[in-house]
């Protein structure tokens, strides 16, 4: 996540984000995404990261499991400034304005911070997301692995080899190779690979912009090296909802934000079925 002005991670909690999006200057939270509800968004992707570091449910509790006060901060949030329809062609003047409080970003290589610059400003801050301790980059796996513990010996050696072959150095590059949307690579060496090879092949492409021209890019490119690597060493897995407990979420707050049922009705459903779920996984 990005903002239009400087905070220190430690202090962008979810009661800050509230106090500054409560800010009148503030006429929407976030640029909607096409065919997204606004309000659902924000509580989806803004105040819950898993079942442990989340703005509305405490899962060490069965009997106040929602925190109905915070529940009720969100969806006034959510209902004065999250839209379903966004600012258009002037979404990112809204932004550097001011308008906007900030912006949902993802860096998968290096060119991402100068499409965002020319999107942003130039002075925008790369905040992470709202936690209880502050700011967080969250990091997203794609198309992951996973071994079943419980399975015969040989299928775990041989999915052993297999995965100490896809992360080997020899590995990764291959599978770069045949996939342009590879992303961030696991392995550091190959990670600063990826970062040297973008630079070098801008160097190349800049050359003849003249000396001061090539100085000044190459200046931004070794800062964006050194953001990229500070907010890949930041960043950290966002724990996702159990299945079972995401379909209730997701359910629940889809028939609010399309105006079937009230804020009463959702209170007590999601109360009542994160209680059942807690109960029977204790």
């Amino acid at each position: 996540m990005v903002l239009g002005s400087e905070i220190n991670r430690s202090e962008w909690t979810y009661d800050e984000f509230l106090k500054r999006a409560a800010d009148p200057k503030i006429k929407a939270v976030f640029q909607p995404t096409k065919g997204n509800i606004g309000g659902k968004t924000l509580v989806e992707s803004y105040f819950m990261h898993g079942l442990q570091e989340n703005y509305l449910l405490d899962p060490t509790s069965l009997k106040n499991c929602l925190n109905k006060k915070n529940l009720e901060q969100v969806l006034k949030l959510a209902a004065e400034k999250c839209h379903d329809e966004g600012y258009g062609e002037d979404w990112y003047e809204a932004f550097r304005s001011g308008e906007v409080l900030c912006a949902q970003v993802h860096a998968s290589n290096l060119s991402a911070f100068s499409v965002q610059r020319e999107r942003y400003g130039d002075n925008i801050s790369y905040v992470g997301y709202p936690t209880k301790a502050g700011g967080r980059h969250f990091m997203e796996a794609y198309h992951p692995i996973c071994v079943c513990t419980t399975a015969p010996e040989e299928d775990k050696i041989v999915a052993y080899t297999f995965i100490r072959e896809l992360l080997s150095h020899e590995g990764q590059t291959a599978t770069a190779e045949r996939n342009v949307n590879f992303g961030i690579s696991v392995r550091k060496d190959m990670f600063e690979e990826q970062v040297q090879s973008y630079i070098d092949k801008q160097t190349d492409l800049i050359a003849w912009m003249g000396k001061d021209g090539l100085e000044k890019t190459k200046k931004q490119l070794e800062e964006d090296r050194i953001l990229f690597r500070k907010l890949v060493e930041e960043a950290i897995v966002e724990y996702e909802m159990p299945p079972e407990l995401d379909s209730v979420l997701d359910e629940e707050f889809t028939e609010y934000f399309q105006g079937n049922i009230t804020r009463d009705a959702l209170e007590d459903h999601v109360e009542n079925r994160v209680r059942l779920y807690l109960s029977e996984t204790e």
